[in-house]
């Protein structure tokens, strides 16, 4: 809530300061140039035609916060739609005429079927984790794998030749 609150204040500050961002004063030989030109056109239109000069970085680094701002606030969202990886039932959506991301021809595996067989797996995969677990706590400890590696190094070190 707290970062919708900030990206809002954010983005209010951006609207309030990015017109001045596009817009650039004309520069004063420009002006006194365009006087001598077309000394008939009113003050009010000679304004409203210089003002419409627009500064290119400025309209980057606008474009580029606006993008900032919208990755900031739709980041979250969009990290938290992930979706389900696993599903045992058949969603709405892949049934019906027209059965979007179904299984249509003969010999093609949808994903509900996918986990479904996956799904038959997780007792064996639980019983193997078991027998792991029990394999690594029955295992020699750390001090003794250590001591057999520190006389294997020293039975390598006798045969080996090290130049020096």
């Amino acid at each position: 809530m707290a970062r919708l609150a900030m990206a809002l204040s954010l983005a209010a500050l951006a609207v309030m300061l990015l017109p001045t961002v596009f817009v650039t004063p004309p520069s004063a030989g420009r002006i006194q140039h365009e006087a001598l030109m077309k000394p008939s056109v009113p003050a009010a239109q000679e304004v409203e035609l210089n003002m419409s000069n627009s500064n290119p970085v400025g309209a980057m680094l606008a474009a580029a916060m606006v993008g900032l701002l919208a990755g900031l606030v739709t980041g979250p969202q969009m990290a938290k739609a992930g979706g389900v990886q696993f599903a045992l039932q058949v969603p709405d959506f892949m049934k019906g005429i027209d059965a979007v991301n179904a299984a249509t021809k003969p010999g093609e595996i949808d994903f509900v079927t996918r986990s479904r067989i996956e799904a038959l797996q997780f007792p064996m995969a639980a019983k193997e984790a078991k027998e792991f677990n029990q394999l690594i706590k029955d295992g020699p400890s750390k001090e003794e794998r250590l001591q057999r590696e520190q006389e294997m190094l020293k039975e390598l070190a006798k045969v080996t030749e090290i130049p020096s």
